[in-house]
């Protein structure tokens, strides 16, 4: 039962002591058993000094609702009985009683027609969902359908409206959901289709005309494979299959870790990717080191049930010209579901060490982190650089002076704020007035940041001390 958003802090704002104490919640309730659904309650908080000295009193209004959020299975691709599960949980500790919620379906790129009347369709297009007494989950099971046209990944939102006696919720902590870590439901979800998975796509889907969504008509366009800053047909010919950094974007799972190696990896030998993973029909195989430094092979079914706990979708494809299909790419979710399996558990990869995924990947060593001390270490950094090593950054737990958001050369400078702890890769640090791929560079030393959640910033020097603590160095594959 989330308590947290059904306090009412308006009186504590100013009272740091008061603020500190409410957030233990644990602390101060009873258990649960002892409250009643929809009803009101008012907390007595005194706050006493060290001294035993009386400082202030306050009280706190609550309501105790449930809290309703949705989840499941987020990827389908066309026929193949490859389907959807659209996943609705009810969080409280008395169900008892019946509860009806409402949500809304938001068509992006989808349409109804691109979901098959088969299995729970109606149900589905209901936007309703009843929990009978003493059920806290109802699974839609969706079909997408096969139209038999090639065309770009098409997508859905379903959202979780505000209702009466529940709300959505804002984070999930039910006991069910902690035993499926990275499960956790949410207010919204995005859901998406595809005509058929492939691990590597050279080419992505943009809005040509303008409207606002990806249209049918609309045509796959070669990315920069080979960097040179053109879109050419010598991209499309290029060795590289299309593995870049930019496909690594971190889904529902705490594993920044991980996806911050699968970007270094890219940066330093995209063919160990591209020699590791195999298609092999129904299903994807990779191979990693075991602890013995011997190669083991993990095989990955296409299903993807875990939904958007998993990576996300690159959005590049492969999209072959006069083909009846497109194919998503997905290498990077087959990456993380392989190491997942390596580790024995999705829930045994969110505290990885950064020597265990390197080592799984590559074979290779981690040093162990390496603190700042007094100032930030660039000359130390940029010489793991210089030396063909990768490097990421640990952030502190929170930002501090973080230089307002601008955008340079399609590049974010600054903003959005460093999120805490979680893992930056150092792409580049440069500095001097000069021109280079991302336009007009300043003249102060630049570190340039790929956050595994699918962005790149521009973080100038003087802010690292203040947003990082220490630093990984991983060895060359060289």
């Amino acid at each position: 039962m989330d308590f947290g958003q059904h306090y009412d802090l308006s009186d504590a704002q100013e009272k740091p002591h008061l603020q500190q104490s409410v957030s233990r919640k644990s602390d101060i309730l009873p258990p649960s058993h002892f409250l009643s659904p929809q009803s009101t309650y008012t907390l007595g908080v005194k706050v006493v000094e060290k001294d035993g000295t009386l400082s202030d009193t306050t009280t706190v209004n609550f309501t105790l609702v449930d809290a309703v959020g949705v989840g499941g299975d987020t990827h389908a691709t066309e026929g193949g009985g490859d389907s959807f599960e659209v996943r609705f949980v009810r969080y409280v500790d008395d169900p008892s009683t019946a509860l009806t919620a409402s949500y809304s379906i938001e068509w992006i790129s989808a349409t109804e027609a691109d979901i098959d009347d088969a299995l729970d369709k109606n149900a589905f297009m209901s936007t309703t969902v009843e929990f009978h007494a003493n059920v806290t989950e109802v699974v839609y099971r969706l079909e997408a359908k096969k139209d038999f046209e090639a065309e770009a990944i098409e997508a859905f939102r379903v959202t979780v409206l505000d209702g009466v006696n529940y709300d959505p919720v804002t984070s999930s902590g039910d006991d069910k959901d902690k035993k499926n870590p990275g499960l956790e439901t949410s207010r919204s979800r995005l859901f998406e289709i595809a005509d058929l998975w492939t691990l590597f796509g050279k080419q992505s889907f943009s809005d040509q005309n303008g409207n606002g969504v990806v249209d049918q008509g609309e045509t796959a366009v070669v990315d920069d494979i080979n960097n040179d800053g053109e879109l050419t047909a010598a991209d499309m010919s290029h060795a590289n299959p299309g593995i870049h950094f930019n496909d690594v974007i971190q889904g529902g799972v705490g594993d920044c870790v991980c996806m911050a190696a699968l970007i270094m990896l890219v940066q330093e030998n995209w063919q160990i990717i591209e020699n590791r993973f195999e298609d092999v029909g129904d299903s994807f195989n990779v191979t990693l080191f075991d602890d013995t430094g011997t190669l083991q092979s993990y095989t990955v079914e296409k299903s993807f049930i875990r939904g958007a706990a998993m990576a996300n979708l690159s959005g590049d494809v492969d999209a072959p010209l006069g083909g009846v299909a497109v194919f998503a790419e997905v290498w990077p979710i087959v990456a993380e579901a392989a190491f997942a399996q390596h580790k024995e558990g999705f829930d045994n990869i969110e505290p990885t060490k950064p020597g265990e995924i390197w080592k799984a990947l590559t074979g290779k060593t981690v040093q162990d982190a390496i603190l700042f001390g007094s100032g930030v270490p660039t000359t130390g950094i940029q010489s793991e650089l210089d030396d063909g090593n990768q490097v990421y950054l640990g952030s502190r737990h929170e930002a501090n002076g973080l230089p307002e958001s601008q955008d340079q050369g399609g590049m974010v400078f600054g903003g959005p704020s460093i999120v805490g702890p979680h893992a930056y890769v150092v792409l580049e640090i440069y500095g001097g007035d000069v021109d280079g791929e991302d336009g007009p560079r300043p003249t102060e030393t630049i570190f340039k940041l790929r956050n595994p959640w699918g962005v790149t910033q521009l973080i100038p020097e003087e802010f690292i001390d203040d947003l990082f603590y220490r630093y990984f160095v991983f060895e060359s594959v060289d």
